[in-house]
């Protein structure tokens, strides 16, 4: 959703440190399985022991593990990314803009 906009950033996971990283103006690269809606055997969520960190900065953000793949609250992205994200509850949508700066609700 964010390629090519102000606010695209690369996920990487290390497997040695256990560690996701965000880069800003990285460029995401796709696994094949976004979207999917592929539901995993397990699909139970437990919180994530996985750190985060968001340009070289170690953040402590809640994260949960749900089929062996991280989930983390959109605004909590978006606030270290700047980026605003709304909802609309008429239309029950997610409002991303990556060309304006965060602002919480």
């Amino acid at each position: 959703m964010l390629m090519g906009s102000p606010a695209q950033f690369s996920v990487e996971y290390n497997n040695t440190t256990k560690a996701i990283s965000l880069t800003s103006g990285g460029e995401y690269i796709p696994d094949g399985t976004e979207f999917t809606g592929k539901r995993a055997p397990d699909s139970s969520a437990v919180i994530s022991p996985n750190a985060i960190y968001i340009n070289g900065v170690r953040y402590f953000m809640k994260a949960y593990n749900i089929g062996g793949n991280n989930y983390f609250m959109l605004r909590d992205i978006a606030s270290v990314l700047d980026f605003d994200v709304d909802w609309d509850p008429k239309t029950w949508n997610i409002i991303i803009e990556p060309d304006k700066p965060y602002t919480p609700d």
